[in-house]
């Protein structure tokens, strides 16, 4: 049936996402064990589904914290230990989302991300998956909504075209996602590029680029990537100028961007600022998110964030003798 489909096309977008995702039912049984779970603690989904966790450390924290959760408790990064199928114990940092239907617990959202041996990792990890988390309850509880009216009323026109566009929301997410992540792990991330290869590619008359600079300028490729993203995503929505100048001293690449009009959304500004969403603004895409993590794993930073100005820093590759 059309409904039957649409569960198993649910179920295959969240197999599919690069973060750890279980989802327990009220009763706090396993419904959903994705493929990152059994990549990273090592039992297949078919031994988790319909059971309960047996591998928690020896306090049982992990049990009792999703027991906890299954009570109305959220979670925001707790770390705990969970035993994988060998025997080794993990460090993770759980996230926990419960989802409401009619006003009770209908189902448990938990994500538990791997934190051994990477630190750096664990900040940029951490800034993808508080975005795909909120994302993941917000569009699971929409599913959720208009599944249950297919029950009630039959599959509608409006029914199927609200739950695909959920669906290819949460899909575009995960392809963002392992973008993000195959640019952290690619091994040319610090190959110096010339600074002035910058708009080389970005074909857009709204784009004005001026060189304050003498000679050439070599930056990790990883940090000039990540500034192209920032003036993309500043050149989207309506049409305005957007003028970019570069600046050098002996360490460093000043990169200057100025409009006349608005160049993010606010929420956006202040995540440039600090890596975090505000309370009751989260993204729907990976678009800031990228850039911040891309210019902080090379040593860049955002100086400063305004409604109309940007200032990034980005790190100088010396030549090599």
């Amino acid at each position: 049936s059309e409904l039957e489909s649409k569960k198993n096309q649910l179920r295959m977008l969240i197999d599919a996402l690069p973060i750890p995702v279980t989802i327990y039912d009220s009763d706090g049984k396993i419904k959903i064990w994705n493929q990152e779970c059994s990549d990273t603690i090592g039992y297949p989904s078919e031994v988790m589904r319909g059971e309960t966790h047996s591998f928690f450390r020896d306090s049982n924290e992990y049990e009792d914290l999703i027991v906890e959760s299954l009570n109305g408790e959220s979670f925001d990064g707790k770390r705990t230990d969970v035993r994988s199928a060998d025997g080794r114990r993990i460090p993770i940092e759980l996230y926990t989302e419960p989802v409401y239907k009619n006003g009770e617990l209908d189902s448990l959202i938990a994500i538990s991300m791997n934190v051994s041996d990477r630190e750096q990792r664990k900040r940029q990890l951490n800034v993808l998956q508080r975005v795909l988390r909120h994302n993941l309850r917000n569009k699971m509880t929409v599913i959720k909504g208009w599944m249950e009216k297919m029950k009630e009323d039959g599959c509608t026109e409006r029914s199927v075209s609200k739950v695909d566009e959920a669906s290819n929301s949460l899909l575009k997410l995960t392809d963002q996602v392992q973008d993000i992540r195959s640019t952290i792990n690619s091994d040319d991330a610090v190959t110096p590029v010339d600074i002035q290869d910058f708009d080389s590619d970005i074909n857009d008359d709204n784009l004005v680029t001026e060189y304050d600079i003498e000679d050439e300028k070599r930056v990790p490729s990883r940090s000039l990537l990540s500034m192209k993203y920032l003036a993309d995503r500043c050149l989207d929505g309506d049409e305005k100028t957007v003028s970019v100048r570069f600046e050098s001293d002996e360490s460093s690449v000043l990169m200057d961007i100025r409009s006349k009009d608005e160049l993010l959304e606010p929420s956006e500004i202040s995540y440039l600022d600090d890596g975090m969403e505000t309370p009751l603004d989260h993204s729907d895409d990976l678009k800031i998110a990228h850039v911040y993590i891309l210019i902080k794993s090379v040593g860049g930073d955002i100086l400063s964030s305004e409604g109309n100005r940007i200032v990034a820093e980005l790190p100088m590759v010396a030549d090599s003798e």
